[in-house]
């Protein structure tokens, strides 16, 4: 069996464990550990940080997905390149955290008119954006060295296994 198909099914797989453990999350341990309240503001959480990923992000993703295959492996220098990204990734974050904290009255006047149970949750929010923004480049790294399978193990395995986790800790409080 050639190696795309052998990917393609065991990505299809895993998909669809994702897929059965993203329902368990979100039809049973969400409603049984959370109330309304709490669901809607880890959700808010979640979706405001998607959302910083791409500011932060500077497109380094993308760049790294361009311009890796064009390096010549003979140069050994492709450990470099990642160590780069990383950098500029740093960087990227560094310079969102500065406009975030330069708008930072504007956000929390918008939350405070709207949301203001949310406000407290704002700093949690900026620790998982840098989490998704590592995520996002070291998964960029994943796929230019042709590990795909292991991308999506991660992303729609490992996450939703470790959201159970969390549920379940917090339940346990």
């Amino acid at each position: 069996m050639g190696i795309i198909i052998r990917q393609s099914i065991i990505t299809t797989i895993v998909l669809y464990l994702g897929a059965v453990l993203g329902y368990v999350n979100v039809l049973y341990f969400f409603p049984k550990f959370m109330t309304v309240s709490e669901i809607g503001i880890v959700r808010s959480m979640q979706d405001m940080a998607a959302l910083f990923v791409p500011l932060a992000q500077l497109g380094l993703n993308q760049s790294l997905l361009k311009f890796y295959p064009k390096l010549n492996p003979l140069d050994g220098n492709k450990g470099g390149f990642l160590g780069l990204m990383l950098l500029l990734t740093a960087g990227g974050l560094l310079l969102f955290f500065i406009i975030y904290y330069a708008a930072e009255g504007y956000i929390l006047s918008y939350f405070s008119t709207n949301a203001v149970e949310f406000i407290p949750y704002i700093p949690w929010v900026l620790a998982i954006t840098a989490l998704l923004l590592l995520f996002n480049i070291l998964t960029a790294y994943a796929q230019t060295q042709l590990r795909v399978v292991a991308t999506t193990v991660i992303k729609d395995i490992v996450f939703r296994f470790f959201t159970a986790l969390l549920l379940v800790g917090y339940f346990m409080r």
